[in-house]
């Protein structure tokens, strides 16, 4: 791929996989531009995602931003678990072929969630397994806390069209799935 003169890339979609037993749901996908401090809200998803369900939340044409932010507007302490965010886009040129800007980027959460057997980190959501499988270290995820997020910083700006969202494919997979920002 090409970069344009200014280096802008063009971001088309975000792919979020989740995790969770009560619904992953009252989410925000957000889009920012860390050199203005601006953002824009790609979808609020409200409705639950079924287990092992993947979503794609179509950002709109001209969204910018370096920064896609996936958090949790509740007002109750819970996780939030991602399987796998990915985030499409293409460089701002006549090339319209689609990539995963998200993979292997820097990546944070408020708290990661740890057991005896698993450290649940927040790279694991953009390592490109698409498994939904929470125990076997492909998911990120988070302690119960009120407002959880995870970031990824994609290293520079782009047009975002679309963050897509998989779900936790066990018997717990009905999540909540927060507010998905990309900022």
């Amino acid at each position: 791929m090409d970069k344009t003169k200014n280096g802008v890339l063009t971001l088309t979609e975000v792919e979020v996989y989740g995790v969770y037993e009560d619904g992953l749901h009252d989410i925000s996908v957000t889009a920012l531009q860390k050199s203005t401090a601006r953002s824009t809200t790609c979808q609020v998803i409200g409705e639950a995602f079924g287990s092992g369900e993947t979503r794609r939340i179509n950002c709109g044409p001209g969204v910018k931003g370096s920064v896609v932010r996936v958090s949790s507007l509740g007002k109750m302490p819970r996780p939030l678990s991602l399987c796998e965010v990915q985030v499409y886009g293409t460089y701002v040129t006549a090339n319209t072929e689609l990539i995963n800007l998200a993979y292997m980027k820097p990546t944070k959460m408020v708290s990661v969630y740890q057991n005896k057997v698993t450290e649940y980190d927040p790279l694991n959501a953009v390592d490109g397994s698409r498994s939904g499988r929470l125990y076997s270290s492909s998911c990120a995820a988070t302690s119960a806390v009120k407002n959880a997020g995870w970031q990824v910083d994609l290293q520079a700006i782009h047009l975002i069209k679309e963050v897509v969202i998989t779900n936790r494919g066990d018997n717990y997979g009905v999540l909540f799935l927060p507010h998905i920002w990309i900022d």
